[in-house]
């Protein structure tokens, strides 16, 4: 792929590499017989690193948002220069690359990944995502012609090297996950001990896209840790209670239904029959404190493996404000449960933290006005939906209270704890995003409609007497060009797309793989 000129913006020539405003690099591989005969030759790459502030393209009028908040994102840029030669090019930028790996290996005894189109492989789009460090290859700016056997050798290894080296690299960005959460990252945990009859997302077509069978996930496939575990070359993470199975490399404790207030919280108030609560945020903790004798032999070992690892603290709050939700208490007593959920995810922060944790992620809740459960099972008069979006507004601006106040909670943590890295990973801008925008991500324009369900109110494809998995329930025929799932959680298309955002931005603060941050 030859440049109209040297020095372009990188998406002057690869405008479907765009994300959110952000402008990539990419490495473009020639084929194997091409690399065979060393026919590339390498350009000089000019960088140019900036950041600058700028607002979400989405406006959010009408989306719940009571402050029209809209958090500054870095936007990154880079100048590509082309070696001044009719031959064919790889384009190289030496902080970021994109190419393909081969599939992770599996654990739980998971069978090899169905490819099922372009989802196959996707964190976001058709391909895998891997971040390196400063790139050998690009260093070296010297070109070689390539007219004896020497030459073509010394360039096939360089390149070999480089990517064995960059690949090696993200490996040991983090020694383990440590995973904590609800359905959102449950990765069968409720199933472990058996399936129930009445869970249908332990049946088909859960699992359909990646897996190819029902895993405990609620998705067609993998989950946001699952796309994380993948780019930072981690194996899946198994479910914390399952057996015969290694916890060396993390664990994920997430389970469905799981809250962060304890099942008495809701019993006080008269709420305990529509609270399912498999397991908190702060049981999750004590089974995590309950696994250490297994992972490390002391405690000083248990520090030293937590210090390296990677803890991703939620979300949590989605099913503590179900119970009063679904109960149809008024929308003002629901919005008295923040402060006592965001100051008990505070406090489970401060439990990692004691353990050894210093680099955690702790997610914000999901806008749950735009999900096809609560806009079949709450009707509102038509003034109290989002004039572009059709969201519910004032659920909305409920999720948005709960992230603002996170933020201020993971900011009073920070101070606390300085040499502590908490970053906040935002669920509720991506998913604005796929509704209000939903062709840049592949999705198609729509009324908020879920891809695997069955008639009922509305245009929404979600019936609480057959939801997706139950008899009479379908899924769409390509969940990649759907962002809701089943009406209550995401696909892998959208999962893949919030990862992506967590590890690079623009939906972290600061992202997971911070540039800056690693120099």
């Amino acid at each position: 792929m030859a440049v109209e000129q040297t020095g372009q913006p990188c998406w002057r020539f690869k405008k479907k590499e765009e994300k959110n405003g952000r402008g990539y690099c990419p490495m473009h591989r020639t084929d194997a017989h091409d690399l065979t005969e060393c026919k590339v030759m390498w350009g000089i790459i000019d960088k140019e690193l900036g950041e600058r502030k700028s607002r979400h393209e989405e406006d959010v009028e009408d989306e719940g948002n009571p402050d029209k908040l809209a958090w500054a994102k870095p936007v990154l840029s880079c100048t590509c220069t082309p070696h001044p030669t009719p031959s064919k090019k790889i384009y190289i930028f030496s902080t970021k690359t994109y190419a393909r790996r081969p599939a992770p290996r599996h654990t739980l005894n998971e069978r090899a990944p169905r490819r099922r189109g372009k989802q196959a492989n996707s964190i976001g789009q058709a391909r895998t995502l891997t971040r390196h460090r400063p790139s050998l290859a690009a260093s070296a700016t010297a070109s070689c012609d390539c007219v004896n056997m020497r030459c073509r050798l010394f360039v096939c290894l360089l390149l070999l090297l480089a990517l064995a080296g960059q690949r090696a690299a993200v490996a040991l960005e983090y020694a383990a996950i440590f995973n904590f959460g609800d359905s959102l990252v449950d990765a069968g945990n409720l199933v472990v001990d058996g399936i129930p009859d009445y869970l249908a997302t332990a049946r088909l077509p859960y699992g359909m896209t990646y897996f190819g069978y029902p895993t405990g996930r609620c998705s067609d496939g993998r989950l946001v840790v699952d796309f994380i575990a993948q780019e930072l070359g981690l194996p899946l993470l198994p479910p914390s209670k399952a057996r015969n199975a290694t916890f060396h490399r993390g664990a994920n404790f997430a389970i469905t239904g799981a809250t962060s207030l304890d099942t008495p919280f809701f019993q006080r108030r008269g709420l305990g029959h529509t609270v399912w609560n498999s397991g908190s945020l702060h049981t999750q903790i004590k089974w995590f404190q309950d696994m250490k004798p297994s992972i490390c032999n002391s405690p000083q070992e248990c520090r030293d493996l937590f210090r390296r690892s990677l803890f991703i603290v939620g979300e949590f709050g989605g099913n503590d404000y179900n119970s009063p939700l679904f109960a149809f208490r008024p929308l003002e007593e629901v919005h008295t449960f923040v402060p006592h959920v965001v100051d008990s995810i505070g406090k489970g922060i401060e439990k990692l933290i004691a353990e050894g944790a210093v680099e955690l992620v702790v997610p914000g809740v999901l806008p749950i006005g735009c999900f096809p459960v609560y806009l079949s099972i709450f009707r509102k008069q038509p003034e109290m939906y989002g004039g572009r979006s059709g969201c519910i507004k004032d659920l909305n601006t409920l999720s948005w209270v709960h992230n603002a106040a996170l933020q201020r909670k993971i900011s009073e943590l920070r101070a606390k704890h300085p040499d502590v890295r908490i970053m906040y990973a935002d669920y509720y801008t991506p998913a604005i995003q796929f509704v209000l925008r939903a062709e840049k991500y592949g999705f198609l324009r729509q009324t908020p409609r879920a891809c695997c369900g069955a008639p009922g109110v509305g245009e929404y494809n979600f019936n609480l007497t057959s939801k997706c998995g139950d008899p009479g329930a379908y899924a769409c025929e390509d969940p990649s060009n759907h962002w809701s799932w089943d009406g209550i959680h995401l696909t892998e298309a959208s999962y893949g797309h919030i990862a992506k955002g967590w590890l690079y931005g623009p939906f972290a603060d600061p992202p997971i793989l911070d540039t800056r941050r690693q120099g």
